[in-house]
This record gives structure tokens, sequence and C-alpha cells, in this order.
């Protein structure tokens, strides 16, 4: 497959870990260095995406299967790069994005134990074999991820998803799957945030990873 001009970085973390934050001041970031940024996200990133996020995240789906939920994240993943990542990349603009293949590796692998080469298989088929050049993890305490995510909630009024509803277990699971991932591919890096740190630390910590992968 012949190499596409821009940039795939996909941001990942459990419930509360910031990624959504940090996303405007890493587009920032790349827009600085001289990149045309196309910013995304997953579920959700196109207009049928968007059908599959309400179902997806919806807490009255509380009764999906895991193998169901996969495969509805994996339908959502396909319609997206097609639509949006492939097109984006081909044109020379570097897309960044809210999650991306990795998130489902952690949520519906390590957290729900589905096979993570089934679930990799899948991404496959889904982006064309074309990963992530790079895969930031935002990593700490999953019990500090969950309550500033519910903190969050509180603050804006957001509605609540079905993840958000899981117990505290699950979300261990999630930070203990990037804790093992993150070693085995050169395209991963985990950020730490800790409780204390500051969105501007953060932010400082996630463009050095990006600047000396990229």
């Amino acid at each position: 497959m012949a190499r596409d001009k821009g940039f795939y970085i996909t941001l990942e973390g459990p419930e509360g870990s910031g990624k959504s934050t940090q996303i405007k001041g890493v587009r920032d970031g790349l827009i600085e260095r001289g990149l045309e940024v196309v910013v995304t996200r997953e579920p959700g990133g196109t207009k049928i995406g968007r059908k599959f996020r309400a179902v997806l995240l919806d807490p009255e789906s509380k009764r999906i299967v895991p193998k169901a939920e996969l495969l509805g994240y994996i339908a959502d993943r396909a319609q997206h790069y097609e639509e949006r990542i492939k097109p984006s990349l081909a044109s020379g603009k570097s897309v960044l994005s809210d999650r991306g293949p990795d998130a489902t590796l952690l949520y519906q692998g390590y957290a729900r134990g589905l096979d993570l080469k089934l679930i990799e298989q899948l991404n496959n088929i889904a982006l064309d074999g074309r990963l992530p050049d790079l895969t930031i993890f935002i990593a700490g305490d999953a019990e500090y991820f969950l309550r500033r995510a519910w903190e969050s909630i509180d603050k804006t009024s957001d509605t609540q998803t079905r993840f958000e509803q899981e117990a505290l277990e699950f979300h261990k699971k999630v930070v203990d799957g990037i804790y093992d991932l993150a070693p085995t591919n050169e395209r991963y890096v985990i950020v730490e945030d800790n409780e204390g740190d500051s969105i501007k630390t953060i932010n400082k910590r996630i463009m050095e990873a990006i600047d000396s992968r990229l």
C-alpha cells in the first residue's frame, strides 16, 4: 500500500483521562508545526457514525452483548476510515482522532475479555491495514479518572454514557491494558496524568511525545 502524505494520530485513555480536553491544544500544536489538521472522533466521526455512537454509548443499550458491541465499533470505524480518514490522509492532511482502533483493544479486549488477535484482525479490515502512525495513551489512576469524569458530567450536565456507569474494576482493566499494550509497538507512547497535573502540563508532554516520534 502506498504511503499517504499525512500523519494519523489518535489519543486514547479511560473515561475521565482528558482526551477530549487535550484535542484542541494538540491540534493547535500540530498547526504550529506546519500541518493541516482534521480533528475527528470515534465513534461518531461521520453522519452514519453518529447513529452508531447513539446506540453504543446509550445507557439504555446496557444489554448489548460484548460481540455485538465490538462489531458496532468496527462498523463505525470502517465508515469513518473510508469517508474521512483515508481521503484526508491522501490529500496531505493529518488526522487527529479522539479514540481509534486501540480503544477497541482496551475496552472490548482487555476490559470485556474478547480475543485481542480477533480485534486486531477486525481493525485491519476496517482500516485496510492503515493503523495510526502514533497512538498516545493518557494513563494514570483509574479511580481518579472516573471521579473526574463524574465531576465533569455534574458540572456540564452532560449525559452519562454506558461506560461511566461501569464498575471501577472495568476502568482498572482499561488502564492495565494500556500498560500491557504500550511496550508491544513503537507507535504507542504513554503520557502520565497524575492528580494535580495541569492541562498545560499534559499538553506539553503530549507534544513532546509527538515531536519525538514524528
